[in-house]
């Protein structure tokens, strides 16, 4: 917040302007409270189930957790940094209930914040600048024709099927995904980039939201890392201070907790030789469509440049079989083009150029997916409500029971570093 009022001129604050602030906040509003988070919307499948279970966990036990499956000792393992507010809270007022409104509060919180900052950056306050903030992303409808040769092309899967798919491994998560998995691919990952950019250009600092995003998404911070250093090292010695070097350790202790986790050690990577059609489609739909109308802007931002040289190689990074790192790694340099996209738009004065309005379709196209996926899981929430159903298909009361996914959360044994030099016992905590 510190970072929005310090600079409040540059949201132009007039009559106008304040009109579509207040549009714009009410539509953010709904957005989050169809993302699933706080029980206030349809999910489909397990992903907010075990998340739902983890809350649970931190809030029932005492932490670090710790639990049992099928008599196995575990340990939670898993970048909780979202839940742990809501949790510490429902634990102050011993409701679940409480806890689960509290995580709608903080994600609307923090996706208004990181609003206003892009607000900031493209130097307007616009309701289409936050409509693109909403539904960006790359033509995967396109993808989905030309890719998807499991789902049948009929007009019932064009409006409900989610198309990022289509590329397989490789995926563009647009936002309206990123919102679906707001509590590790959203609000940390919107705040992180725009505190980077906002200070690019004074390295003193610039690796402290690294290790503020790092207990939320640190696979994203593995994509953005490349990009501090080359600003670091740019300003040498200055990027060489106390506080990236902090956050440097920061990260290299939360980097030893994770690599408990169970899945830590199962790598390996995608065959480009037998999926390349899909990853050229991949580079073109979700990136070249839109170079050309913003050239001038990104030809020489080397932040961007790196992020995308980054993007690259870890799109091909499986973790234990499944494409983790693809989803995430692309987060920054998709940003940064919805961005540059952004302040694109907002220059414009006449969209009755063909130009204009060739880009206005490009556009269009690209947030396709993401305006399907927000009705129908509007609508299916609303039908929900009208039946009294429960908002998430699936109710996990603890992390620590057998399932498909079970090893992505937690770790056992104590040979890892973390547990052999940096975790105290329970023995030496009652001590």
């Amino acid at each position: 917040m510190c970072t929005i009022t310090s600079d409040r001129k540059s949201l132009n604050p007039d009559k106008s302007s304040r009109k579509r602030l207040w549009w714009s906040l009410a539509l953010i509003t709904i957005w989050v409270g169809f993302s699933g988070i706080g029980l206030l919307a349809v999910t489909d499948g397990c992903d907010h189930e075990y998340r739902d279970a983890i809350f649970r966990d931190l809030v029932k036990n005492t932490w670090p957790v710790e639990g049992e499956t099928e008599g196995v000792p575990e340990r939670l393992c898993y970048y909780f940094g979202f839940w742990l507010p809501a949790a510490g809270v429902a634990k102050i007022t011993g409701s679940l209930i409480v806890g689960f409104l509290f995580q709608w509060f903080y994600a609307l919180a923090g996706t208004i914040i990181a609003l206003l900052m892009v607000f900031r950056h493209v130097g307007k306050v616009s309701v289409v600048v936050t409509l693109i903030f909403m539904f960006w992303g790359g033509w995967d409808v396109v993808a989905w024709f030309l890719f998807d040769d499991i789902c049948e092309h009929n007009f019932h899967n064009f409006l409900i099927k989610c198309k990022e798919h289509s590329y397989l491994f490789y995926s563009h998560t647009h936002q309206s995904i990123l919102i679906y998995f707001i509590y590790n691919q959203g609000v940390a990952i919107w705040l992180a980039i725009m505190l980077l950019l906002k200070q690019k250009d004074r390295p003193e600092a610039l690796a402290v939201p690294l290790a503020l995003l790092a207990p939320f998404s640190p696979i994203v911070c593995g994509a953005l890392t490349p990009a501090v250093i080359a600003g670091c090292l740019r300003k040498f010695p200055r990027g060489i201070s106390v506080a990236n070097v902090g956050a440097a350790l920061t990260g290299t202790l939360l980097l030893l907790f994770y690599l408990q986790n169970e899945r830590s050690g199962g790598v390996s990577f995608l065959n480009l030789r037998d999926t390349w059609p899909r990853f050229l489609g991949f580079l073109v739909l979700s990136y070249g469509v839109y170079m050309p109308f913003v050239w001038n802007s990104i030809r020489r931002n080397w932040i961007f440049w790196i992020l995308f040289a980054t993007m690259i190689p870890m799109t091909f990074v499986l973790l234990d079989g499944f494409n983790d790192v693809a989803w995430r790694c692309t987060i920054p340099s998709t940003t940064l083009m919805m961005l540059m996209v952004m302040k694109k738009v907002v220059s414009i004065r006449n969209w009755r150029r063909p130009i204009n309005v060739l880009f206005a379709a490009v556009i269009i196209i690209g947030m396709w997916d993401g305006v399907n996926l927000m009705a129908v899981r509007s609508v299916r929430t609303l039908v929900r409500m009208r039946h009294g159903g429960s908002m998430h298909d699936y109710q996990q009361p603890t992390i620590f029971r057998k399932a498909y996914f079970h090893d992505s959360f937690v770790a056992t044994g104590d040979s890892s570093i973390y547990v052999k030099y940096l975790m105290p016992t329970r023995d030496s905590k009652k001590k």
